[in-house]
């Protein structure tokens, strides 16, 4: 997998997300393949982190969110 740790969009924002918006690119998710979340302690606040691994029409994407923003970390070749 390739390193790309960059926001995205994902609708919908809350719950499973439906598709997602990369560097003006829709893909749609077309399946949750696993899901995990971590806790640490960022700086000084804790950090709660909710990841997924999706497959999309494109790739296999994992992505996370923390609070209401959403990162695209890792993309498999």
């Amino acid at each position: 997998m390739r390193l790309i740790h960059e926001p995205i969009d994902v609708s919908p924002p809350n719950g499973i997300p439906q598709s997602l918006l990369w560097r003006h690119t829709s893909h749609q998710v077309i399946d949750v393949l696993d899901s995990w979340s971590s806790r640490r302690q960022w700086w000084t606040r804790d950090e709660t982190r909710r990841y997924l691994l999706v497959r999309t029409n494109a790739a296999v994407m994992e992505i996370y969110s923390i609070g209401p923003r959403w990162i695209l970390s890792r993309i498999a070749d």
